[in-house]
Parts: C-alpha cells; sequence; structure tokens
C-alpha cells in the first residue's frame, strides 16, 4: 500500500487528536453506479487517531462510514503506521502500534466495538515501506515460526478477526535481481505458515497484489531493466496458497493508467482472475491522490460490471465521495 501520510492534499486531520479527525455526510449527488452494495475493503492508517486511544475511538472511524455500508460486508484493515506489525521478527513498531499495545484494555475495546455481523476487523503485516516491515529478518524458519507465533498472539489477544499481507519488498519484483529467487521463496514461507497457525473459516485473511508482468518500465520507473515479470505470479501459480485467502487487493493504481479504466483492469485485476483467483474475492483499489472522482468512479463501475469489488486506501474524514462510489 502507499503510505499517504505525508501528503498535504491527502492528510485533513491531526495525527494527534481523535476529535480532529470529523464525520461529514455528503449532500453531493454523484454518478456512482447502483450494483455497489456488495463487498468493500477500507484501510485506515492508525497515526490519523493520534498516539493513544480513547473510549470514543472506535465511534470516530465508523463514523466516517455512509449509511448505506449498514448492510455491506466491509473488511476495514487498521495499519499501524504502514510498519505494522512485521517491526522485528516478533511483533511491531511505530509509535501508534506502541501506544495501541500499552493501552491493552482499551484496545480490545476498540477492535470488539469496530466489529460487527457484516464487519471484520483486520491488522494490516508489511506495508510499502519494506525497510521497516521486518521482511528481511525473517530468512529460516525458525524466525518465521518466531513471527507467525507473534502475531497469532497478536491478532487473538486483541480480538482481530485476522490479517491482510501486504509484502512490497521490490527485489521480489524483477528476475534478474540476485534476491528475486529467495524472497519469492520468503514470501510463499510467511503466507503458508501464516495460514496454517490461522486456518478459514476461523480467520480472515487477505493479501495485497500488485504485479503480474503487465507493467512496463515506461509505466513503473521503480523496475530499473524492464525484465518484470511478475512478484505475484509465484503465489498465483501455487493453487493452494492462492485459494487460501478470502480476498486479494489488488493495487491496481501502481499500473500508471488510472486516467484509463480498461487499461486498469486489463493490466491489474482481469490478470489476476485469468491466473486463477475467483472474481467475488478480488478488490480493485481506489488511491486517494491519484484520482478524481470522475475517473474513480469509472474504474469502480467497470469493477462492479465484471463482477469484481473495490478498496480504498485511505479511510478519513475527505473521502465520502468515494466512499458512496466504492
Amino acid at each position: 500500500m502507499s503510505d499517504t501520510s505525508n501528503t498535504s492534499n491527502n492528510v485533513n486531520v491531526s495525527p494527534t487528536s481523535t476529535a480532529s479527525i470529523t464525520s461529514t455526510t455528503s449532500t453531493t449527488s454523484t454518478t456512482s453506479n447502483t450494483s455497489n452494495t456488495g463487498p468493500v475493503a477500507l484501510y485506515f492508517q492508525m497515526y490519523r487517531l493520534g498516539e493513544t486511544l480513547s473510549s470514543t475511538s472506535a465511534k470516530t472511524i465508523l463514523s466516517l462510514l455512509p449509511s448505506s455500508y449498514a448492510n455491506r460486508q466491509v473488511n476495514l484493515i487498521l495499519c499501524f503506521q504502514c510498519a505494522n506489525v512485521g517491526g522485528t521478527v516478533t511483533t511491531g513498531s511505530g509509535d501508534s502500534f506502541v501506544a495501541f499495545t500499552k493501552q491493552a484494555a482499551l484496545a480490545k475495546t476498540f477492535i470488539s466495538e469496530l466489529k460487527s455481523a457484516n464487519r471484520k476487523v483486520t491488522v494490516s503485516i508489511g506495508g510499502e515501506k519494506g525497510y521497516d516491515t521486518g521482511w528481511p529478518n525473517l530468512i529460516n524458519s525458525a524466525t518465521i515460526a518466531t513471527f507467525v507465533k507473534s502475531m497469532k498472539t497478536f491478532i487473538d489477544t486483541f480480538g482481530f478477526n485476522g490479517y491482510d499481507v501486504d509484502y512490497e519488498e521490490l527485489q521480489s519484483v524483477e528476475k534478474t535481481d540476485p534476491n528475486y529467487n529467495v524472497l519469492q521463496q520468503q514470501r510463499l514461507s510467511i503466507v503458508q505458515a501464516l495460514r496454517a497457525a490461522m486456518p478459514s473459516p476461523t480467520y480472515y485473511a487477505s493479501i495485497t497484489g500488485w504485479s503480474v508482468g503487465a507493467c512496463t518500465p515506461t509505466l513503473c520507473p521503480q523496475f530499473k531493466t524492464g525484465t518484470n515479470v511478475g512478484m505475484d505470479i509465484p503465489v498465483l501459480s501455487n493453487a493452494t496458497v492462492r485459494n487460501s485467502f478470502d480476498a486479494w487487493h489488488i493495487m491496481s493504481y501502481y499500473t500508471g493508467l488510472e486516467s484509463n479504466a480498461a487499461e486498469q483492469m486489463k493490466n491489474t485485476v482481469s490478470a489476476f482472475a485469468a491466473s486463477g483467483v475467483a472474481k467475488a474475492k478480488l478488490f480493485g483499489g481506489i488511491i486517494l491522490g491519484q484520482y478524481t472522482v470522475t475517473t474513480a468512479n469509472n474504474f469502480v463501475t467497470l469493477l462492479h460490471s465484471q463482477g469484481y469489488n473495490a478498496y480504498l486506501w485511505d479511510l478519513y474524514s475527505g473521502t465520502t465521495q468515494f466512499l458512496a462510489i466504492l
């Protein structure tokens, strides 16, 4: 996922004040399609609540959701400064994570209040800032086992429904990179170990996807050599691993095709479907700052028309129109 915490036009709440995240009720008419009644996934960056929780923190987040979401299946993914709960091989890093764990009783209540019959609350593992996530520390079966045990303990202790795996080590994208094979095997080992420890249906598991080799150096300049074979292909190629996830969140906004809904679809979401992921499990991504309401609506309309779902990065008080589109 992309970290928008330092993007001024995306942040209109104070990171140190819960009260500053205000509820907004949209009176703006949108041209969004009428089929947006299916599942939706929403990422929330915990730094927006500040460094401490309060008795109203859950209500603050829930107040951002439109009334139309009352009967929709919602997966709310909590992100702890995008470093999340990978920190080392134990639990985590980041001020919001530390504050969360130090307020254990309040944190448990917070998670409980966020959950409902149709709303799951999961924790994001990983993030865009690969150097913060702790993935490089998981170098063998012993360190992976320690990490998975600590993740399960964290999830069970605070009452999360499950987890979202966001593995964004860029070296796992290009086959010519000397670490490509090692990182691909590491990713497979991590997701397999997590699912073995937290099986379905007791635990809900989603995974972020991005690259199936469709992106080019022109569209994605972070690919230096043009040998992008797709960091998600090894996971997709393993049917057992591929089908073990309840949802795939596709970072379609990394294609450079945000203004062309059809091409964006072809290069990302539909490519995952062609690789064997069930359509109902696929969520195309909208990221604030890269979409106008019109272009977002075009993409989501196309997603729904093809039987896919949508997700938003990320949830805050300025996202009302986008939430209506999803």
